[in-house]
Parts: structure tokens; C-alpha cells; sequence
């Protein structure tokens, strides 16, 4: 069996974890554990797979990095932040996390989103803090 090079395998390596990310969320899996071991399986992977692309690369495969839903999209990019070295590719995830959150938070409304207002804010401390 032949390997894929890296520029060849981060797309789907990212969509997977995309996917992963989702069916977890959801739960639409049996297995919690062995899914959630894939998942961070495939987030080293990555982590350590996409700073050594190039700069257009990287940007194409932290565009297929994405869930649905705001904290959960928002945890996924700070997850991967907190195992990338490079200082450049880690900013730019924090603060894709914090936009997404950012976003979110202006079109709450406060009665009958409070639940969710106190998640986006929970992941906008985390990543203030990490800062």
C-alpha cells in the first residue's frame, strides 16, 4: 500500500475530524470512546501534518475544519490550537474560534438564548486565557 503525501491526505484527514466532531455531538454513534480516541487520534495528526504546508494549504484545509453548531465549532478550532507548535497558524485558529463565538453572540437574544450566550462566553474565557 502507497502512502498519501501530506498535501494529499490533510483535506480528508480535516474532514474527517469535521465529521467525527459532528456524529459525536450528536450522538449517532455506539461507541463514545473509541470515537472520541479516533478523534484525537486524527487531531495530532493534523496538528503536526499542516505546519509544514504551505500558507495557501493551510488555509484550504482550516476551511473544511468546521461544525454546525457555534461552541462546538469553536472548540474544535481551539482544540487543534492548543496541539499546533507554529505561533502563525495557532493565532489564526484562536481567532477563527473567537469570531464564530463573536458572531453568534451579537445575534442572541437574551431571553431566550441564555444558555447558549453562557457557552459562547465560557469558550471566549478559554481562549483569552490560553492567550
Amino acid at each position: 500500500m502507497t502512502h498519501m503525501s501530506i498535501e494529499k491526505r490533510i483535506i480528508p484527514e480535516i474532514r474527517l475530524i469535521s465529521e467525527t466532531t459532528f456524529y459525536i455531538r450528536t450522538r449517532q454513534n455506539i461507541n463514545q470512546d473509541k470515537w472520541n480516541k479516533l478523534l484525537k487520534y486524527l487531531m495530532i495528526l493534523v496538528s503536526e501534518d499542516i505546519i509544514v504546508l504551505s500558507e495557501e494549504l493551510q488555509n484550504t484545509a482550516l476551511y473544511w475544519l468546521y461544525d454546525c453548531e457555534v461552541v462546538s465549532n469553536c472548540k474544535l478550532h481551539f482544540n487543534l490550537a492548543n496541539l499546533i507548535s507554529n505561533s502563525t497558524l495557532k493565532k489564526k485558529l484562536l481567532e477563527e474560534a473567537l469570531n464564530s463565538v463573536e458572531e453568534d453572540l451579537r445575534n442572541c437574544s437574551y431571553c431566550k438564548d441564555i444558555v447558549e450566550i453562557g457557552e459562547l462566553l465560557h469558550c471566549i474565557i478559554k481562549i483569552f486565557i490560553w492567550r
